[in-house]
């Protein structure tokens, strides 16, 4: 990707009120009473703190937060000159059972048949096993009661979870996962977070338990909600801006700190006296290791290839952890979303929700928009003339609010202005503005109405269309779409308590890890929406494990 390509989508990304710590962008920043009086070592300035955590993103603000709260000294050591990672570009949904958001929406007859082929697989361990009889347990229980709302549990999310990652994530991780998650919404709520109620089955999330935000600001707002409890309680946290962690410090086989490079080469020794919290993200950004592992997508992840995630996501905690003695984990399962922006691999173009109707630059439809399976869905795209797809849509499809603008803030009429989305007044003019075949378009939109009438038929397997759905009156907009890396499955195996596992399958003394730096939770799919939930619940578990670290 070019220099001037990332800066664009970084700007994009940051457009709106990025969160740094106090004095912007200087590399060591305090916030609160944390950090002690530098020394300066063979040229190396040395901090020293209770816990080092490297990366600011929402797993590392999680873990910084449990930490301080348990009485730790923190120093943050964050590659950015801004907070809020991955965490702070997502649309932030949330995945969490919600018994009372749930409780005014009605079972469906598909999520029925969801429950019963859950409780009617054959067990693959022993765990399972143990979920598959509580959750059989519960749903008689339900049935019994003749209790009408929806009916979920965190042993119905657990197994859908691991199921949707082909069995290969680590079943205990998964399920603690999902049993703390609707703590974590609690937290975020107490935080100042109000959201959407009832919860809503974002297209892959597999159930009604998707939460965000009421302001369409989710993964920004979870950010400042924990960097603002920090700030407001005064918490003894330090940030190191624009500093990037190297390596490890090893001392007689406990890791006790990183070696770090700030502005200008300014180097750092920067000690944790209980240890080291990784978070810092996966490797959607790096070509080589991303070409190198893949095992999903024939080594077809070269530069042509863009990514959602930030261009700082290069899996440098994974290759420090590596050389440390870590154990990786499913590093060949790589997750492309197929509706990114095909300039900047960001998704802040998307003007319209994905479920409606798909096209190719020919103007033909090609995939269920709807499929399951999102590596189907991309390798679909990926098929198609120059990777494109067009989401094509009506007024009534459109996501914005009373001012005219998208969750990310911007103007409906400024992007079509930009070309990163297009509008007609008739079909054939929108074809015309898209190169398409207006023909072809014609008969594709004639095919599609008359699904969406009737419900039935269609000759991709879709089974239902919604009224916003229906093409049947101009103006008429498309947003062109292109798959890129969204994330990546793969990196440091962790246990229960989030310390990194060796390769011998042994803790590593003083090593943590949380987010998307590690591997093992998702498999070879990680659900839409449990991504944000994985990061805090388990950044807050590696804070509080650090502090009962001896």
């Amino acid at each position: 990707m070019k220099l001037a390509t990332l800066s664009l989508a970084l700007a994009l990304a940051l457009i709106a009120n990025p969160i740094y710590a106090e004095n912007g962008t200087a590399a060591e920043t305090t916030i609160g009473h944390g950090g002690e009086t530098p020394t300066v070592t063979n040229k190396a300035i040395e901090e020293k703190a209770d816990v080092v955590i490297v990366g600011g993103g929402g797993a590392g603000l999680s873990a910084a937060l449990a930490a301080a709260q348990n009485g730790l000294s923190v120093i943050v050591v964050e590659k950015n000159d801004f907070l809020g990672g991955d965490t702070f570009i997502s649309n932030g949904c949330f995945n969490a059972v919600d018994p009372e958001g749930q409780a005014g929406m009605e079972m469906t007859d598909t999520q029925l048949k969801i429950i019963k082929s859950i409780l009617e697989e054959k067990p693959r361990s022993e765990l399972q096993a143990k979920l598959i009889e509580t959750l059989k347990e519960q749903f008689e229980a339900y049935q019994k009661a003749g209790y009408k709302g929806l009916f979920d549990s965190p042993e119905l999310h657990a197994l859908q979870s691991w199921k949707a990652g082909d069995y290969k994530g680590n079943l205990e991780l998964v399920y603690q996962l999902a049993t703390y998650a609707p703590e974590m919404r609690k937290i975020l709520a107490s935080l100042g977070i109000k959201w959407t109620e009832p919860p809503t089955e974002v297209v892959g999330a597999l159930y009604p338990r998707s939460h965000q935000d009421v302001n369409f600001e989710s993964g920004k707002r979870y950010a400042n909600a924990l960097l603002g409890e920090i700030k407001a309680k005064k918490y003894p946290v330090t940030f190191m801006l624009s500093t990037k962690a190297e390596d490890l410090i090893d001392e007689g086989g406990r890791i006790v700190g990183v070696n770090a490079k700030g502005p200008e080469g300014k180097q750092y020794v920067l000690l944790g006296s209980k240890g080291v919290v990784l978070t810092s993200g996966g490797f959607g950004a790096n070509v080589e290791m991303r070409t190198h592992y893949d095992t999903v997508w024939g080594h077809k992840l070269d530069e042509t290839i863009k990514t959602t995630n930030l261009p700082s996501n290069t899996g440098d905690g994974i290759k420090m952890a590596e050389k440390a003695g870590a154990q990786l984990q499913d590093m060949g399962y790589i997750q492309l979303l197929s509706t990114a922006d095909p300039v900047t691999g960001s998704t802040n173009n998307k003007i319209m929700e994905s479920t409606n109707i798909y096209v190719n630059k020919l103007g033909n439809r090609f995939v269920n928009a709807l499929e399951k399976n999102k590596s189907d869905l991309a390798k679909a795209v990926l098929a198609q003339p120059d990777h494109l797809l067009f989401v094509i849509g009506t007024d009534r499809s459109l996501i914005k609010d009373k001012d005219g603008r998208t969750p990310y803030g911007f103007l409906v009429e400024d992007l079509v202005q930009q070309h990163r989305a297009y509008k007609a007044n008739s079909l054939e003019e929108l074809a015309s503005q898209l190169g398409m075949n207006p023909d072809n378009l014609k008969i594709t939109v004639e095919k599609w109405n008359k699904f969406c009438e009737t419900q039935k038929g269609d000759e991709f397997g879709r089974t239902s269309c919604d009224e916003e759905n229906i093409l049947s009156s101009p103006p008429f907009y498309a947003s062109p779409m292109s798959p890129a890396v969204n994330y990546t499955m793969g990196g440091v195996l962790i246990n229960k308590e989030a310390q990194v596992l060796s390769t011998s399958g042994k803790p590593i003394p003083g090593l943590y890890a949380a987010g998307e730096v590690t591997g093992g939770i998702h498999g070879a799919y990680r659900v839409i929406c449990n991504g944000v939930p994985d990061a805090l619940v388990y950044g807050r578990i590696a804070g509080q494990s650090v502090a009962k670290e001896k």
